[in-house]
């Protein structure tokens, strides 16, 4: 019965990788827009943009596409000054949030800079984000693609663009991002020794590098808003979630059904539970899930939500004791559906692949 069972996951993956195929042509697009958008940024010279570049992170490069409209994930990675190696970080924990505040280690000289610095040398996270997407926003103004329509509106963290090409609609989501400093000197987060081996070599080497391993994004959600608001950031760990996805091979597909489960029942609009969700919880649950096959591992992330949900929430697997998803309200509901997806068989799940 296994053999069958991985025989059916074999023939959803290769059914998805249909939508991989299609995702590829569109990330051709993706790249003329980014080359031409870094054109631009190169000849920024002064203000929040100076030094930026663009990279590419989320869904669409993990090989986590379920169709064939995946959107697409950029970092807008911040230069200096405001980067990790000039920048001390305090945390503070508000209930089961964390806020993170940068403080300059040395202010910049540059007063097209300085102004995102208050006195005491905290970052004013807020007004950095608004001119970093003001100024992105006069970028993208000036950017024209043969064959390809723009547009553009900002969102809470991020600036989504939509490319209209020969079409297809692409919805890309472009997030400013600080690079943070070496993983032990960000207070709050797990000890390194507790994440799976890819991951503790990865930031081992990228440190040694310097090069990034996560970043702060310079954003608070409403609800999670304190006084202070306006100098905090949220962490984001969204390369350690691709690296980790790319060496973790068979815990990338037990995901990527998931992932097919949540977006064909459409669990985003209905619960606010999004794919990031899934990649901390698998990364949390590496050793459990490594030793099992594609179905019994996709099986027991379901189990895994179910158990968390019926407690409280599902933890994260980078900071400590940090809650990162408990719909209360929903709670119920979500539950009735992860009860009715742990009972199903692969070729139900094959039913919802071949739904799209």
């Amino acid at each position: 019965m296994a053999s069958r069972d991985e025989a059916v996951v074999r023939e959803i993956i290769g059914h998805l990788n249909q939508a991989t195929r299609v995702v590829t042509q569109h990330k051709q697009v993706v790249i003329k827009f980014t080359d031409e958008v870094s054109r631009y940024l190169a000849n920024v010279s002064s203000g929040s943009l100076t030094g930026a570049h663009i990279r590419h992170s989320g869904s669409a490069y993990e090989n986590l596409e379920v169709s064939s409209d995946a959107d697409f994930d950029l970092i807008l990675e911040l230069g200096q000054p405001f980067a990790g190696s000039n920048l001390e970080v305090t945390g503070v924990r508000v209930g089961s949030f964390v806020h993170y505040k940068l403080k300059a280690r040395e202010l910049p000289k540059d007063p097209s800079q300085a102004i995102f610095f208050r006195r005491d040398g905290f970052l004013k996270s807020e007004e950095l984000r608004m001119d970093a997407f003001t100024r992105f926003h006069d970028i993208l103004r000036r950017v024209n693609l043969p064959n390809v329509s723009l547009q553009h509106f900002r969102k809470l963290s991020a600036m989504q663009v939509n490319l209209q090409s020969r079409g297809q609609k692409l919805e890309l989501d472009v997030t400013p991002q600080i690079v943070a400093p070496a993983w032990n000197d960000c207070p709050g987060l797990v000890p390194m020794s507790s994440l799976p081996q890819c991951l503790q070599r990865y930031i081992i080497n990228n440190e040694r590098n310097r090069s990034p391993v996560f970043y702060f994004t310079p954003a608070i959600p409403e609800k999670e808003r304190v006084l202070d608001w306006q100098v905090s950031l949220m962490l984001g760990f969204s390369l350690l979630e691709k690296h980790f996805l790319q060496n973790e091979v068979n815990i990338h597909d037990m995901v990527r059904l998931a992932k097919l489960v949540k977006d064909r029942l459409d669990w985003s609009k209905k619960y606010g539970f999004k794919s990031f969700h899934l990649k901390r919880l698998a990364i949390k649950h590496a050793n459990t899930l490594r030793p099992l096959s594609t179905w019994n591992g996709f099986k027991t992330i379901i189990q895994l939500l179910l158990s968390y949900l019926t407690n409280n929430g599902v933890e994260d697997c980078f900071v400590q004791q940090h809650v990162i998803y408990s719909p209360q309200a929903l709670k119920v509901n979500f539950l009735g559906e992860l009860q009715q997806i742990s009972l199903m068989g692969p070729d139900s799940v094959k039913s919802l692949a071949l739904r799209h």
